[in-house]
């Protein structure tokens, strides 16, 4: 290389193909390499180049890549975070707080989403409150249909099979207690319920429902 200097002004001749270290500001070019850039380049940097193709970790800042690990993230990626990916698909719980999540359990929640509450989907026997809207059923009782299932209405089921006021509404109650006979006289006329020894026997004006 030949380098002329006139006052303030300088000029530099190369080789055609040949760059040099000083027109990159002291970095070495990719074609002084064989056509590999170099760490020089990239601020301290190793390339991807340099490494058959695999990003490095020093290009992000000590965090190792998805490509070093066969397509997985890696959990210093994420904050010391195990990401889904690791674990085919399934969120992790490092991923939530210390809490396990559904899909780590095939779709259930766990107890520990729920303060400690096993969930009724963990025993697949068991209706949710959550698959009726608000309700609790019948099944979480073992049988007894509950309060909730019929809008804040205790069921006849609950009480040995005896309706209760509860279900139908406003009601007035008057009790005859001669004999063991009861009578209830509905405020809205809708039923009427006689008890004789035992014997029940309940008409509703609409018909729907006689019980003896």
């Amino acid at each position: 290389m030949i380098h002329w200097v006139f006052g303030n002004k300088s000029w530099s001749c190369s080789s055609k193909n040949e760059e040099t270290e000083r027109q990159h500001e002291v970095v070495e070019t990719e074609r002084q390499h064989g056509g590999v850039e170099i760490e020089r380049q990239h601020g301290g940097v190793e390339t991807e180049r340099q490494h058959g193709g695999v990003e490095t970790e020093r290009q992000h800042e000590v965090v190792e890549t998805e490509r070093q690990h066969g397509g997985v993230e890696t959990e210093r990626q994420h904050g010391g975070v195990e990401t889904e990916r690791q674990h085919g698909g399934v969120e992790t719980e490092r991923q939530h707080g210390g809490v396990e999540t559904e899909r780590q359990h095939g779709g259930v929640e766990t107890e520990r989403q729920h303060g400690g509450v096993e969930t009724e989907r963990q025993h697949e026997v068991v209706e949710t409150k959550r698959q009726h809207g608000g309700v609790e059923t019948e099944r979480q009782h073992g049988g007894v249909e509950t309060e909730r299932q019929h809008g804040g209405v205790e069921t006849e089921r609950q009480h040995g099979g005896v309706e209760t006021e509860r279900q139908h509404g406003e009601w007035r109650q008057k009790d005859n207690m001669s004999s063991g006979d009861r009578k209830t006289t509905w405020r809205s006329g809708d039923r009427k319920t006689t008890w004789r020894s035992g014997d029940r026997k309940t008409t509703r004006r609409s018909g729907d429902r006689k019980t003896t």
